[in-house]
């Protein structure tokens, strides 16, 4: 994970979530590969679960498939950042993720877009604004809340490790550091 995706899902749970209400929350792709989530859902009131297709740190529950969690209950909200772009056929699965979902509960996704290829097994998308009102609008019933592609401020790094001087002018970063800032997209939808 980074940095950027962890500033927007806590910009979510700030935003839309109840400290004072008792929620079941469940991550999807919760496998922590380099961060997670769970920190954000610390409160006496949550329950986190993280699901993965795999055993590992993080990973609550072994789904029993990429498109039946095997799950027989519901959850108020469902979290996943940077898994769907490694899903093949995303439609199938906003429509698993739409059957874990309580009426009425709360569904945030969060993808990166401007990453190069990234194979966690595989690497399949980059999906806009108008790609997740599609994607849960027409292939399954979410009322979408909020979705919007979010810049991150430039940061960068130095390619060659013996330069130090973080004050380079810009002319001097082109040729010894290279951008870092990843750019993503996130949605914040209801289930109808």
């Amino acid at each position: 994970m980074h940095k950027e995706s962890f500033e927007i899902m806590r910009y979510i749970v700030d935003t839309y979530l109840d400290k004072n209400k008792k929620l079941e929350i469940l991550d999807v792709g919760s496998y922590d590969v380099n961060g997670s989530y769970k920190s954000l859902f610390q409160n006496p009131n949550w329950s986190y679960c993280g699901l993965d297709i795999v055993e590992g740190p993080n990973v609550d529950i072994v789904s029993k498939g990429l498109y039946d969690f095997g799950l027989d209950k519901q959850f108020d909200v469902v979290i996943s950042g940077n898994c769907l772009e490694h899903v093949e056929a995303p439609w199938k699965w906003i429509q698993e993720v739409h059957q874990i979902v309580k009426k009425g509960g709360l569904v945030c996704i969060i993808t990166p877009f401007s990453v190069p290829e990234h194979r966690y097994p595989i690497d399949c998308w980059r999906i806009l604004p108008d790609g997740y009102r599609y994607l849960l609008e027409k292939e399954s019933d979410f009322t979408i809340l909020e979705t919007r592609f979010n810049i991150s401020k430039a940061r960068y790094k130095f390619r060659n490790k013996k330069l130090t001087n973080r004050f380079a002018p810009k002319w001097l970063r082109k040729y010894y550091f290279k951008k870092v800032n990843i750019d993503d997209v996130f949605v914040v939808a209801t289930k109808n």
